[in-house]
């Protein structure tokens, strides 16, 4: 369910408040669950293919803007401002990275921007993927990203740009992890490693792959 989410962070906030540091989270929150489907699902294709030309490795140029357009696609409906709770990765064995992560970006936060975010909503904010490749924001960290805020536009992972970097950066670390097999990549890109259960995942990939094998014949 694609409110279940926010629903759950609007009962939360009513039981205990927003924290003040939260509120422009919430504020783009509800803009990622309203925002309609774009008429237009070809307007990032300049920055899909950029960003390919940055990380396409071994493979080529094209096929690796189609797939991350198949992606994009498949995870947020090529919307910039999709945003999700990655819920289990406050809980369980995840948990005690994303703290560690959390106060290790409190203390940059602290240094380099003079601002103050308590640990539970970084932990809050690196278990939420954001933009067109839904980047989680604790795999961003891990691949280099520094700010004070994710959902900074012209720094954070709602930046087109900025966001479709680090998707691409984790996408072709995939490609490499699994000797450039697209079906294990973009298994692993949704579940952390390769899994024969999100085959409907990398099977709707492969549909809209398919869909646009040719947008990116423009560009050669």
């Amino acid at each position: 369910m694609r409110f279940r989410p926010l629903l759950l962070a609007c009962l939360f906030s009513l039981l205990f408040g927003i924290p003040k540091e939260s509120k422009e989270c919430v504020t783009y929150y509800k803009s990622a669950s309203l925002v309609k489907k774009p008429v237009n699902i070809n307007q990032y294709d300049s920055n899909i293919w950029n960003t390919a030309l940055i990380w396409h490795g071994k493979i080529s140029v094209r096929d690796f803007a189609v797939m991350l357009k198949g992606q994009c696609m498949q995870e947020s409906e090529m919307n910039a401002l999709a945003m999700r709770n990655e819920l289990g990765y406050l809980s369980g064995k995840y948990a005690k990275t994303v703290n560690k992560t959390a106060r290790a970006l409190q203390k940059f936060i602290q240094i380099e921007y003079g601002e103050y975010f308590s640990v539970y909503t970084l932990s809050t904010d690196l278990s939420r993927s954001f933009g067109l490749l839904q980047i989680m924001g604790q795999r961003a960290y891990e691949l280099g990203w520094r700010g004070d805020s994710f959902y900074d536009m012209e720094t954070g992972l709602f930046n087109v740009n900025i966001g479709l970097f680090y998707g691409a950066k984790l996408a072709y670390q995939n490609l490499e992890r699994y000797n450039y097999d697209f079906t294990k990549a973009i298994s692993a890109y949704n579940a952390g490693s390769y899994t024969a259960r999100n085959s409907d995942y990398v099977s709707n990939v492969f549909k809209y792959m398919k869909r646009f094998e040719h947008d990116f014949d423009k560009f050669h």
